[in-house]
């Protein structure tokens, strides 16, 4: 494994060396500039500066971050032939499907960043691997918050890239070959959700009678309303409102509108400065992360109604990861231009 990530990590620290991204001497990063002389001066900077070296170290942090969601995924299907639902390492006897199903939705976002913009051959046939056994591994969790996450995820994916014609074809393929190569139990998960047995008081919704589990959530939510009615500005405080199983119906009991404004206002911002980054970011390594994590952002907020995904450790450490790496990138490239811009005596 460490080598894998090893030789993965020279082939994108030579895919952007080609691209013009970054300069190569060795396997170091170097940030170099030539420029014409003129008369009595000229440019010629050479040096390995700190900007260059913390890119370097964010590529390596992305490489541990998908070798790790690679060993989740490789466990997760382990626990295929055991016939119960997937869950992640050191959880003991009862697990929490749900919340593996958000980071694989996750980390599935950030690789179709990296895959859509990264142009070497055998690191995209990697990360293609790796989308594969995310699939298998999202799909055996049976968690339909997960499956409707990868929706969103599909629809971003599709809204931001309808004009290339490969992109749009391969998700048509995805789209209609997913329903065909479902494991029945996966089908039958999501089918009990709307024609499954009636067993009395479940909810219906346009005359459809969802299953026991999704009524009751839908019954906490009802209660969540009532409730901050009596509270509406502040709720009653973190750990101060009864255990409800959706983000957004968690932070407007227990913080209000206060609460709940304040989170859309981080969104918000997370989602202008990433979408910045992905605008004006050059390296297709850059970009591609950028465009990652505006695609998890979608898939964090969609599988946030039915989970509470926005304070699930496993979840968020990716996540925050990700945002901090995108938000950091686009000065590493201005420090690197602003020392490449020191002129030598010819």
């Amino acid at each position: 494994m460490q080598d894998l990530m090893v030789h993965v990590h020279q082939v994108l620290v030579h895919e952007r060396v080609v691209a013009g991204d970054v300069p190569l001497e060795g396997h170091d990063l170097v940030v170099r500039r030539v420029e014409p002389r003129q008369p009595g001066k000229g440019r010629l900077v050479r040096q390995r500066g700190i900007a260059g070296e913390h890119e370097d170290q964010a590529v390596r942090l992305v490489i541990a971050l998908l070798a790790t969601c690679c060993i989740i995924s490789l466990y997760a299907i382990y626990q295929i032939p055991s016939g119960q639902r997937a869950t992640a390492p050191f959880e003991g006897e009862s697990g929490e499907p749900n919340t593996l199903g958000g980071y694989l939705a996750v980390m599935m976002a950030v690789v179709t960043g990296l895959v859509l913009h990264l142009k070497s051959i055998r690191v995209r046939t990697l990360l293609a691997i790796l989308l594969g056994l995310i699939s298998l591994a999202l799909m055996a969790t049976l968690s339909r918050s997960s499956y409707l996450a990868v929706t969103g995820l599909f629809l971003a994916v599709f809204l931001t890239q309808w004009q290339r014609r490969g992109v749009v074809m391969l998700l048509l393929v995805a789209m209609i070959a997913v329903p065909l190569v479902a494991p029945a139990n996966v089908k039958q998960r999501i089918s009990d959700t709307f024609f499954g047995r009636e067993y009395g008081g479940e909810v219906k919704v346009a005359g459809v009678a969802l299953d026991l589990s999704t009524s009751e959530r839908i019954r906490s939510w009802q209660h969540v309303f009532k409730d901050w009615t009596r509270q509406p500005l502040l709720g009653y405080g973190v750990t101060g409102y009864a255990w409800t199983d959706a983000q957004y119906v968690k932070t407007l009991g227990e913080t209000g509108l206060a609460g709940i404004v304040t989170f859309w206002f981080m969104i918000f911002r997370l989602w202008k400065r990433a979408r910045e980054s992905f605008l004006t970011e050059q390296d297709r390594f850059c970009k591609g992360l950028a465009h990652g994590f505006l695609l998890g952002i979608v898939t964090a907020l969609v599988h946030a109604i039915g989970a509470n995904t926005f304070i699930i450790i496993r979840i968020m450490e990716p996540f925050w990861l990700c945002a901090g790496l995108v938000m950091l990138l686009p000065t590493l490239e201005g420090k690197a231009e602003s020392d490449a811009d020191a002129q030598v005596p010819a």
